[in-house]
């Protein structure tokens, strides 16, 4: 199912805005970080086989070349993410 084609309510962004976002899961999180997914891959199915192949401590500790190994993140997302758990730890 594509995200265009979910409910208002579902969509991680319109969440947030509903509902903050201590109500986001993990993968709607790093969604709307990666903001889109790729060919056959919506952003969500990305963003939970990103998770599943990696915990959120092992996103920590991750090696910023690793990321780029997986389909669907290249050096622009891989750098978001980064630059994200970067911002999360100095806090």
């Amino acid at each position: 199912m594509s995200l265009k084609s979910l409910p208002n309510f579902k969509k991680p962004r319109e969440k947030l805005f509903e509902k903050g976002p201590a109500s986001l899961e993990d993968h709607e999180l790093l969604a709307i970080l990666l903001r889109t997914g790729y060919q056959g891959h919506d952003v969500i199915t990305l963003a939970k086989e990103l998770l599943k192949k990696f915990s959120l401590r092992d996103l920590h500790k991750l090696p910023l070349k690793e990321l780029s190994k997986i389909n669907g993140i290249g050096p622009s997302r891989e750098t978001t993410i980064s630059a994200a758990l970067e911002f999360s730890k100095r806090i």
